[in-house]
């Protein structure tokens, strides 16, 4: 099976946090806005500081490693609006 590689840049300090691998960008979309919902994660303090990003593939089968230009996905204010307008 393919996953995604994503991570999470914090855009005050400039750095990109451990990569995390996800199925697809709606599963990775689903654990960032989850970090973004715990009140004791930095990204729900500091929610104009994150933003999700992707770099490429990793395959399970094979170990192989594809990784490209980093993908901008969505900025944590901007997900959280999304999501919290979607169940209002």
């Amino acid at each position: 099976m393919e996953m995604g590689v994503y991570s999470v840049k914090d855009n005050k300090t400039g750095n990109m946090r451990v990569p995390f691998y996800s199925p697809d960008d709606i599963q990775a979309k689903r654990s960032f806005y989850q970090a973004i919902k715990d009140p004791q994660s930095q990204l729900s303090v500091f929610i104009n500081d994150f933003e999700l990003w992707k770099f490429g593939t990793y395959d399970e089968a094979t170990g192989d490693f594809t990784l490209g230009k980093p993908e901008f996905i969505i900025n944590a204010k901007s997900m959280k609006e999304t999501v919290d307008n979607e169940n209002t």
